[in-house]
């Protein structure tokens, strides 16, 4: 496949986003894409971070379609990993690993679906907010079973 038809197969996607209005309000209302999308200085500030991270690589699509195409990223790598911790889990359980139930509780915590509910995008930045101070006990719980580390 050449890279005209990846760039437009992924521009269509983007465009097709672009028009949605259930993915703009995800967006909108996530806690760190919300600012970037809505042109506000931390917004600025977190995009000019991400631009240093990430190079060159989207500068041929605009902000919008740049902010569109990293949440959908985000959520695929963070739903992925929180996905594999679910799977992997019974596996430690059944083998008597100490850090099983961190691991599933985690998996849990951070996978993907609450925020997808129509009432609850508008809540979506206290959703991820309560993921985050959730993490702490069970990031907490992982490292006192003595499996995870620094």
């Amino acid at each position: 496949m050449t890279d005209d038809k990846k760039n437009s197969l992924l521009q269509e996607y983007l465009d097709n986003a672009k028009n949605s209005p259930r993915v703009m309000a995800h967006i909108e209302h996530h806690l760190f894409f919300g600012p970037i999308y809505r042109d506000s200085t931390m917004g600025q500030i977190y995009f000019y971070l991400i631009r240093l991270f990430l190079g060159r690589g989207l500068t041929q699509y605009d902000q919008k379609e740049q902010i569109i195409y990293l949440f959908f990223v985000t959520k695929s790598m963070i739903g992925g990993l929180a996905l594999l911790m679910v799977f992997v889990s019974p596996f430690l359980f059944l083998m008597k690993a100490p850090d099983a139930l961190a691991d599933l509780l985690l998996g849990l915590s951070w996978l993907p679906g609450l925020e997808f509910i129509h009432n609850l995008t508008p809540f979506q930045k206290y959703i991820t907010l309560a993921r985050l101070l959730l993490t702490i006990p069970w990031v907490y719980m992982g490292i006192n079973s003595g499996n995870w580390g620094w």
